[in-house]
């Protein structure tokens, strides 16, 4: 048998394989959207349910992190009247392997337009999500988050009902998930 033919021989045997490797591929991502959707759910849940919001953040985030298998979840509550983007509290849950620089632990004592990321007080109160490789932004905000490792975000408004129960009172909750450099 030549070469040649045993090249021939192996083609089918390898294309026969490429099916099953992408109902496989195709497979796992749907197991991966199902447990980001069961996470997200039961977070949701709980928040609705709880009768102390800033407890109950740090098991919603830890879920929602492990399941979307982000290295970072943050959560910080903007004060609304604040047009420097005042940060009232910050939650965060990190990857056990995973620094935290001390500047994301002191979080609520700064405000957006000192961390610099003042550009995005423009998109959030509207509702508009900021997403993208950290490379890709502006100079302010490629510094800033290049400083702490971070290499990609996920930056998604929740507004949540003032505790006046008032519709028109809304307080802004900033989620960013933050995938570091070290993610296999």
């Amino acid at each position: 048998m030549t070469s040649r033919s045993k090249t021939r021989a192996d083609q089918p045997t390898i294309k026969a394989r490429e099916p099953r490797l992408e109902q496989s591929l195709a497979l796992l991502a749907t197991h991966r959207r199902d447990a980001i959707l069961q996470a997200v759910a039961a977070s949701a849940g709980e928040l609705m349910h709880s009768t102390d919001l800033r407890a109950s953040l740090p098991g919603v985030i830890e879920r929602i992190g492990q399941a979307t298998g982000v290295d970072r979840v943050h959560i910080f509550e903007i004060d609304p009247s604040s047009h420097a983007g005042r940060i009232r509290n910050h939650t965060m849950w990190s990857s056990p392997c995973i620094a935290n620089p001390e500047e994301l632990r002191r979080a609520s004592d700064s405000n957006v337009i000192e961390a610099g990321l003042g550009s995005w007080l423009q998109h959030l109160p509207k509702g508009q999500v900021v997403v993208g490789k950290v490379r890709e932004f502006a100079q302010p905000v490629r510094v800033h988050l290049e400083r702490l490792g971070t290499q990609s975000v996920l930056v998604v408004p929740i507004f949540v009902a003032a505790a006046c129960g008032a519709a028109d009172r809304m307080q802004p909750l900033i989620e960013s998930k933050v995938m570091a450099a070290h993610r296999p």
